[in-house]
């Protein structure tokens, strides 16, 4: 046995809200599917896979640590886990007949909301006097990659390789 206490609500929300974060995670890649862009969404596919993994082994290692029954562990992996390629299908059959600037606002959404997500996540770090200088720096250099990668593409043609 173990002596914490468990607090079911609290990882019911923790489960609930990653699993609509990866549902805008399959808006953005089946908007990005749907733009007929290549290069755009091969970006938004390796963006979402990029922190979906480590998202995916947090997200069972929480619940293996918070839930008391294995069967609400797996419940709660395979909720999350089938939550982007369902969106991805939703999306294709939702979205398949709209203009290519309403599925722009569904990525920007979606994009938004990783945006939300990671500043509420990292604000806590940024406050404490121990990590906030280190955390800035990262959120900063991160930033800062991002616009050089949005630079490289632009400046050698690759971003208008799908036009």
């Amino acid at each position: 046995g173990h002596d914490h206490v468990h607090h079911p609500s609290n990882a019911n929300s923790i489960v609930v809200g990653l699993s609509i974060h990866a549902l805008t995670d399959g808006l953005a890649i089946g908007a990005a599917a749907l733009t007929g862009s290549l290069v755009l969404t091969i970006s938004v596919f390796l963006a979402v896979l990029v922190h979906k993994v480590p998202a995916a082994f947090s997200v069972g290692l929480f619940s293996m640590h918070e839930r008391d029954e294995r069967s609400t562990s797996i419940r709660d992996v395979l909720m999350f886990s089938l939550a982007t390629p369902i969106m991805i299908l939703v999306t294709f059959f939702l979205l398949g007949d709209v203009s290519g600037e309403f599925l722009g606002l569904a990525i920007l959404f979606a994009g938004g909301t990783f945006l939300y997500v990671a500043t509420v996540d990292v604000l806590p770090e940024v406050h404490h006097a121990a990590t906030g200088k280190t955390a800035m720096i990262q959120v900063v250099s991160g930033a800062l990659i991002m616009v050089a990668l949005l630079w490289i593409l632009d400046a050698t043609g690759i971003a208008a390789l799908s036009h």
